[in-house]
């Protein structure tokens, strides 16, 4: 009780005591779409002052996913007599991509349209890409939020190509013209927590903005003032989903993360770089179980972990069971990684007909067994028929998928993740709000008297 008691007098001192640092513009001062672009700089700005980080970002996939179609950057073989290329090499404007597979764009009246084939980089041959239906889906309004910088969608325009400085870290335009003044840049790695991750999301996320016109979040920027959920609605499409809620398709790593027990503590800075290529495909920070085993130290000790992979032990990584590679980047291919970090669960792929309707990841390795004999490896019993999980992707911000698996026997959940509401610490809210409603001084003064009670 004293404890509240003291909290409250000082959430009172901290209005009373300065003017509030947050700024609500008036309706004349709402940027208009024109305006809004004009804060932006470009990253080749950003680089007069961090040239060494800007030569690192421009080594990675962020940076290289939109390119101009010179033959360095154009991996598809164009003397290929496959029937699913049907256009020409000097018919491409653009590249994009190149990691796992590569497409390519053309102006049609002064509009941009993927053309309707993409190169698989690994398999080096040519897939249809929607052949039917390609001059209907222009680039500016299905694709471009995500693969540029300060995209407009009133104008579909944007002002640099790539996911530049910007992109994460909002328009620059004040930050340079105070000579690099801090407070007037967005540093992910300062917001609050989901507020953070939230940049990511932006464009690891499938659904679309609220209009339904845009499969990407419109009008959202790091930062704010508009904040991602209040930009973005997530696909509900059974289409999109495994069985059990998890991603089955690519740029979905946060709608699995979100049902994840990562999901109040471990962004994705954690693992992932931003500004260079880190250590494997992934901009991941540290290789093998060393990132994992931060965390995770009772688990450092595989043999102990997992004893019915002792013969394989010196080739199994924590990803590989509790990332596996179950969701579609390619047309032919599964290649990226769930991000929900569950265990291994042969008894679903058991409940729902078998492995290609629900992989798990024992399967994924030992693909010449079945998911019975997984089962019977990891000592599980096969759920009954009414106690196995159902599909249910929500376009809700927190994870409900959750209330499909509780009546799942063969999985103990945590009690917070049973919970409906966003879990968090309850007096980081009120601390925040108290240091931006006073000044320093009194921001100083609040700390020392929180920490003394």
């Amino acid at each position: 009780m004293r404890y509240k008691r003291t909290l409250f007098l000082l959430i009172i001192f901290g209005f009373l005591l300065g003017p509030s640092a947050a700024h609500s513009a008036d309706k004349d001062e709402t940027p208009t779409a024109a305006g809004a672009q004009s804060n932006y700089v470009g990253s080749a700005t950003c680089a007069r002052c961090h040239a060494n980080t800007y030569a690192s970002l421009q080594e990675t996939w962020h940076q290289q996913i939109l390119r101009l179609a010179e033959d360095a950057n154009i991996l598809g073989n164009f003397d290929s007599q496959d029937p699913d290329l049907t256009f020409q090499r000097d018919e491409i404007s653009w590249v994009l991509g190149g990691q796992y597979k590569q497409r390519y764009l053309t102006e049609i009246n002064g509009a941009l349209y993927v053309l309707p084939a993409e190169w698989n980089v690994g398999a080096e041959e040519w897939v249809a890409y929607e052949p039917d239906n390609w001059q209907s889906r222009p680039y500016s309004q299905f694709c471009a939020g995500c693969h540029t910088t300060g995209y407009d969608a009133e104008s579909q325009t944007w002002v640099e190509p790539g996911v530049g400085c910007e992109a994460c870290h909002g328009p620059g335009a004040d930050h340079v013209a105070s000579t690099g003044d801090r407070s007037k840049i967005v540093n992910p790695a300062e917001l609050q927590f989901q507020d953070q991750v939230s940049v990511c999301a932006q464009c690891h996320s499938r659904g679309e903005d609220p209009s339904g016109e845009f499969p990407f979040p419109v009008g959202y920027r790091p930062g704010g003032p508009a904040v991602f959920h209040e930009t973005f609605v997530f696909s509900t499409d059974e289409n999109d989903f495994w069985p059990d809620g998890t991603a089955k398709r690519h740029h979905m790593q946060y709608q699995d993360w979100r049902q994840s027990v990562h999901r109040d503590s471990v962004g994705c800075i954690f693992c992932h770089t931003s500004h260079s290529k880190g250590e494997t495909d992934h901009q991941t920070r540290m290789v093998d179980n060393d990132r994992c085993v931060i965390c995770h130290e009772t688990y450092r000790n595989l043999a102990e972990h997992i004893p019915f992979m002792i013969s394989m032990i010196e080739q199994v990584n924590c990803t590989d069971c509790h990332m596996p590679q179950i969701s579609k980047m390619l047309q032919t291919d599964f290649q990226i990684r769930s991000h929900t970090f569950r265990p291994p669960d042969p008894a679903l792929s058991v409940a729902y007909g078998g492995q290609e309707q629900m992989p798990n990841a024992c399967n994924l390795c030992h693909n010449d067994k079945e998911p019975e004999w997984a089962l019977a490896v990891l000592n599980r019993q096969i759920p009954d028929a009414d106690a196995t999980r159902v599909p249910m992707p929500t376009s809700i911000a927190i994870p409900t998928q959750i209330n499909a698996l509780i009546n799942s026997s063969e999985i103990e959940l945590p009690a917070e993740l049973l919970s409906t509401e966003p879990q968090q610490d309850s007096l980081l809210p009120w601390i925040i709000g108290v240091l931006l409603l006073a000044g320093l001084p009194a921001s100083v003064w609040i700390v020392r008297k929180v920490r003394q009670t």
